[in-house]
Parts: C-alpha cells; sequence; structure tokens
C-alpha cells in the first residue's frame, strides 16, 4: 500500500467564465498553491436529536445543502493575483497597449462591477495525487496580498463553490513560467491627482506625489466582496442555485513604515484625503521588445489615515498606518492593472 503525498497533486483553473452559474468550462491554466485541498462540505445539516422517540440519540440525520470552502495560497505574481481579482471584483478589461511591436503584451484593469449584483464564476480541476475531481461553479470570496521587506509577495484568495463534485479524467494543464513578484519590486506613491480612463488605457497617479518606497517595510491589502450564496425555493439539489455580492466590498490596507520624522502622525491628525498607489515591477514579459514587464499597480483614488500605531523593530521605531478606503464617485475605491501575457480573464 502507497500513501499519497500531497506533492503529487495540481490544481487547474477555467480562463473563461461559466456562461451559466455552475455550467463546466475547459479547465485552461495550472496554479501552485500551498495549504489544504478543496472538498465538499455540509453547509447546513438537520438532524432528529431532539425528537422525543425513545432513544438516547440520533436516529437520522442529512445534509440539506452542500458547499466548496476553499483555499489558495502562493507567492503572489501577476496571474494568480488577476484570477482571484476577476473573481472577487466581477469585471475585467483587457487590452493590447502595442499589438504591433508587442503583441504578447496585454494589459487588464479589474474593477468592481457595479451594475449588478452577480459575480462571475469558473470551473476547478485539482488531484490530489490520486483522483483528479472536477468542481464547478469556483467564485470568488476574497484576495490578500501581503508583502513584507526581504520577501517575496505572498497571496492568499478564499473562494466557495456549488458544492458538487466529480472525477475528471483531464491532464494537469499548462501553467505559467513567471517568477514571484518580490518586495524589492514594489513602490509606492501618495497624493497628487488620479486622471485618465481605464476605457482609454492611460490611468495615470500624476501631479508629483510622494514616493515613500524608501521607508516602506511591508503592506497588507484585503479585499471581500462579502458574497452569499443563494438555495433557491424549488431547488432539490441540495447545491448552491446562484451566487451574489454582498451590498458592499470591504477593502482594508495597513501599511508599515520605517519612521524618521512625525509625517504620517501629522497625515492623521489633519484627516487629509488622498489617492494612492501600490506598484509591483517584475522581469520583462519572455519575447516582448524589453518595455513591457510583469507588473502590478493597486489605485487607491481616495485614502485617509484611520490611525497610526508606534511601534519597535529591533531598535528600529516603525508606524503602522491603518488607511480608510474611501470610494470615489468616478474612479470607484479600487482598481488592479495587471501587465502579463494573458489574453483574457473571467469578467463579468
Amino acid at each position: 500500500m502507497t500513501i499519497k503525498r500531497i506533492a503529487k497533486s495540481w490544481r487547474g483553473f477555467s480562463l473563461s467564465k461559466e456562461p451559466s452559474y455552475g455550467s463546466p468550462q475547459t479547465v485552461d491554466t495550472a496554479l501552485d498553491f500551498q495549504g489544504p485541498l478543496t472538498t465538499v462540505s455540509g453547509a447546513e445539516t438537520s438532524s432528529d436529536r431532539s425528537t422525543i422517540s425513545g432513544l438516547s440519540g440520533a436516529a437520522s440525520e442529512e445534509v440539506l445543502h452542500w458547499q466548496v470552502d476553499g483555499h489558495h495560497r502562493h507567492f503572489a505574481d501577476t496571474h494568480n493575483v488577476a484570477l482571484f481579482g476577476a473573481l472577487v471584483l466581477g469585471k475585467v478589461v483587457s487590452q493590447q497597449p502595442d499589438p504591433v511591436n508587442d503583441p504578447n503584451w496585454y494589459r487588464h484593469y479589474i474593477e468592481h462591477k457595479m451594475e449588478t449584483h452577480e459575480l462571475p464564476s469558473v470551473t476547478l480541476v485539482e488531484s490530489d495525487g490520486a483522483n483528479a475531481k472536477k468542481f464547478p461553479g469556483i467564485f470568488g470570496k476574497s484576495l490578500k496580498v501581503t508583502g513584507c521587506a526581504g520577501e517575496t509577495l505572498q497571496m492568499e484568495a478564499h473562494f466557495g463553490g456549488r458544492g458538487t463534485e466529480s472525477p475528471s479524467a483531464i491532464a494537469s494543464p499548462p501553467g505559467v513560467s513567471e517568477s514571484p513578484l518580490r518586495f524589492a519590486d514594489v513602490d509606492l506613491q501618495l497624493g497628487g491627482t488620479l486622471t485618465g480612463s481605464v476605457n482609454f488605457g492611460d490611468l495615470v497617479l500624476s501631479g508629483s506625489p510622494l514616493i515613500l518606497r524608501d521607508t516602506l517595510a511591508g503592506f497588507d491589502f484585503t479585499l471581500s466582496n462579502e458574497s452569499r450564496t443563494i438555495y433557491e425555493m424549488g431547488d432539490t439539489s441540495g447545491t448552491v442555485s446562484r451566487v451574489e455580492r454582498g451590498d458592499r466590498w470591504n477593502t482594508e490596507l495597513k501599511i508599515l513604515f520605517n519612521r524618521i520624522d512625525t509625517s504620517h502622525e501629522d497625515r492623521f491628525l489633519s484627516g487629509a484625503v488622498n489617492p494612492l498607489l501600490l506598484t509591483a515591477v517584475g522581469s520583462p514579459l519572455p519575447g516582448s521588445t524589453g518595455t513591457p514587464r510583469y507588473q502590478i499597480k493597486i489605485y487607491f483614488p481616495k485614502t485617509i489615515y484611520r490611525e497610526t500605531v508606534i511601534g519597535l523593530n529591533g531598535q528600529i521605531i516603525r508606524v503602522e498606518a491603518n488607511l480608510g478606503i474611501l470610494e470615489d464617485p468616478g474612479y470607484g475605491s479600487v482598481i488592479v492593472e495587471i501587465h502579463n501575457n494573458i489574453p483574457s480573464y473571467p469578467g463579468l
């Protein structure tokens, strides 16, 4: 008897959105991951344990509703951040900035889908080293990207699913050859003016913003759509009928600085509202002219210092800034811009 090892496992997703919730699509990209494997579990059960029947225990129990509650954790790169960002936010605008000279260079703007509460869904196939299983109706719940000085960036996503699984005979789809982004690749700009638009592909933070890269020691960005699964009346399958986002997105941003002056505390006390841009630029895209690079830009059109906490790292004084993320009428509260060589992601 041979005990199966996690090292033989793999996980693949479809890059095409399911046309209707739970309708499986071709799985065409593999993502390396850390953490537990995906399983179907009971969302709600019913038992006659409290029934007075002459027995001292339950005589019956059944699962009323099924669910998938999964996690994906790994080093952050443009591909995994783009995929799960699209599943959480819902709207993707993909462009080719220079189709003549760099036809493999794609730019993706990922935003809140404001017009509907619907969320995009994809299909997951996962092998546990013994058998591959297909999970349709995978939707994003939250995305977290973190960075710490001297390390690679980390991402963690929380996803749900329809609550069904079936055997799959496919082999692992191809992955990407992109290297993880490092903390040394990160830049931070605060202030200035956010101009341009997603549709024209000219979004930029202009007007001499402050460059805070030299004092940056870490950051923690979390985005949640507060999704909810809906089991419709008359659907006797026990699986999720459809999924919707919550009425509000929850966005959190904490930034850790090495303290050189009182500027962060001053911004907190003044109540100043400023745009903020967090950027991570990686290696050049393969086959390109050298100008396009793997890149993540996260725009926060309006931020305000919510809290500043003074702490120590050995003998170094540090400031942890907890920023409130406000919504701008024109730009929303967050826009994620991705540069890589993937043509599209599953948005609505």
